[in-house]
């Protein structure tokens, strides 16, 4: 078992090892000493408990550590792999799949890079470093940038081309185990063969359906990267400055205020040429003639005794 395997733990005094107790799950760090009866033989699993190969040698370095291990797949190919993508769960050794690996380094080195790019931009809007400095920097972590983004693309269409080879795999391992329920209620297949191949069909659909969980989340982590929130950039520093406002001398003439008056109000001069309505009223209007009386119409009407002259 890998509870065997031995750890070496450098610290200020340069320890020799430590034996790892830890349960659970565990990096595989590069100081790694193992008998080579115990190494050789391993099962090697992915994280889903699929069975990869078999240990049947490994690498040491100049320090005399474990750095890859090489596997015989039951294929019969031979591939060799990092202790950077080992890990120990429960005394087994996995594999953790590239995809999911460089998926974890990509999205915090884009992290990183972005906070540099926030920080920078930070320090050229205070004038704390020079426009020359902001741009030789801004330049270098442009490029890193465009290389990390690039990545990300491939690493995304690599994702999603698993997620889709995963479905396809859990649509047909669904499709099988109904076929084989229905060959064992028929009784084309015995109680002893349907529970084999129920039972491998069935925890190939679980760990399919656990991969393909893993696979939407990493997936979806990576396309959230577009949604980190970036402050506003500086004005660049080739560019020319905005001219100053120039403000205008403070003099003791007020200044002129032109001011929309309504059309229906009149100024003071308009309203003393133009009569109001009133005053018109009041200058055209006439008292109507009374009517004469009765006694005024009967003297109209009397004639006049002749004038008598008396000397």
């Amino acid at each position: 078992m890998l509870e065997s395997y031995i750890f070496v733990a450098p610290s200020k005094e340069g320890a020799d090892c430590n034996t790892m107790h830890e349960e659970g799950k565990e990096k595989v760090p590069k100081g790694l000493y193992k008998k080579c009866e115990k190494l050789i033989g391993e099962t090697l699993r992915d994280p889903y408990g699929r069975c990869l190969g078999t240990v049947v040698g490994f690498a040491t370095d100049t320090k005399n550590q474990i750095s890859k291990i090489s596997v015989e797949y039951g294929s019969g190919e031979f591939i060799e792999h990092s202790t950077e993508q080992l890990i120990i769960e429960d005394g087994i050794l996995i594999l953790r799949p590239d995809w999911k690996v460089n998926a974890e380094e990509l999205r915090r080195d884009m992290e990183i890079s972005k906070r540099r790019m926030s920080a920078l931009e930070n320090l050229y809007a205070a004038n704390k470093i020079s426009a020359k400095t902001y741009q030789e920097l801004s330049e270098e972590y442009g490029k890193v940038l465009k290389c990390q983004e690039e990545e990300r693309t491939r690493l995304m269409s690599m994702l999603e081309s698993r997620n889709g080879e995963l479905s396809r795999q859990i649509a047909l391992l669904e499709r099988l185990l109904a076929d084989t329920e229905v060959q064992h209620i028929t009784g084309e297949i015995s109680d002893g063969e349907f529970k084999i191949a129920a039972s491998s069909l069935k925890s190939g659909l679980d760990r399919a359906l656990q991969e393909k969980r893993d696979v939407e989340m990493d997936l979806e982590s990576l396309q959230l990267l577009d949604m980190m929130v970036e402050p506003e950039k500086p004005p660049s520093p080739s560019s020319a400055p905005a001219p100053a406002i120039q403000q205008q001398p403070v003099t003791d003439q007020p200044s002129k205020i032109f001011v929309q008056q309504p059309p229906l109000v009149q100024t003071r001069a308009e309203a003393k040429q133009t009569p109001s309505k009133l005053d018109q009223f009041i200058t055209t209007w006439k008292p109507q003639p009374q009517q004469p009386t009765e006694k005024e119409k009967q003297k109209e009407n009397k004639p006049e005794s002749p004038l008598v002259l008396r000397l």
